[in-house]
């Protein structure tokens, strides 16, 4: 029954979802969604992703990862079946068997030599864009990434500002921020515009 095959279905991949952390990327993805174990004292990291609806072809790709993996393996078989992965632009690319483990879902898991990197934008979050006073900004920014960032709409650098960053703006400003890593650009540039009204007297 329903209860039994859950049942099952953790024990094979339970380890996919006890103390693991959300997942890394900023959205689930067509296939499924991910979740991510640390272990800061092996400097590793495993990350499961967790395939829903199983590729037609035996590729699974993954959008926007990066880092040094060590192993990836697809859990529920008897071995741990290995697989294959290779870079791909835009993300790694991972080679599935053609018979899957469990019929619902299916778990690929993969270590890493200290954290997967996820390229994406940086995101400048801040409650409002108009202020009168002032306005608390930051700016989140991937896994393994490092953000730059500039006040007044230049596109930024390696000699620009750096975070993760949380700052308070006082005056009118257009924030752009853009990821780098091992100081190369790896994003386009956002921005946000804030804007200090004058109050009527």
């Amino acid at each position: 029954d329903r209860l039994a095959g859950m049942g099952e279905w953790m024990d094979a991949f339970g380890e996919s979802i006890y103390d693991t952390q959300a997942s890394p990327f900023p959205a689930a993805f067509e296939w499924g969604r991910a979740t991510m174990r640390t272990e800061p004292e092996a400097d590793e990291s495993t990350l499961y992703l967790h395939v829903f609806d199983w590729p037609r072809t035996p590729q699974l790709i993954v959008p926007q990862l990066d880092g040094e993996i060590l192993s990836a393996e697809l859990l529920g078989t008897p071995s741990h079946y290995p697989l294959g992965w290779q870079r791909i632009e835009g993300g790694t690319q991972f080679f599935l068997p053609k018979l899957l483990p469990h019929p619902e879902a299916n778990v690929v898991k993969v270590r890493f030599k200290g954290q997967p990197v996820v390229y994406r934008a940086p995101e400048i979050q801040a409650e409002v864009d108009r202020f009168v006073e002032s306005t608390e900004v930051s700016i989140a920014v991937g896994y393994g990434l490092r953000v730059h960032y500039t006040l007044d709409g230049t596109e930024p650098t390696l000699d620009s500002p750096s975070g993760p960053a949380r700052f308070e703006q006082s005056e009118s400003a257009t924030v752009s921020a853009r990821s780098f890593r091992n100081g190369i650009p790896v994003s386009e540039v956002v921005k946000r515009d804030f804007v200090k009204l004058t109050p009527r007297a």
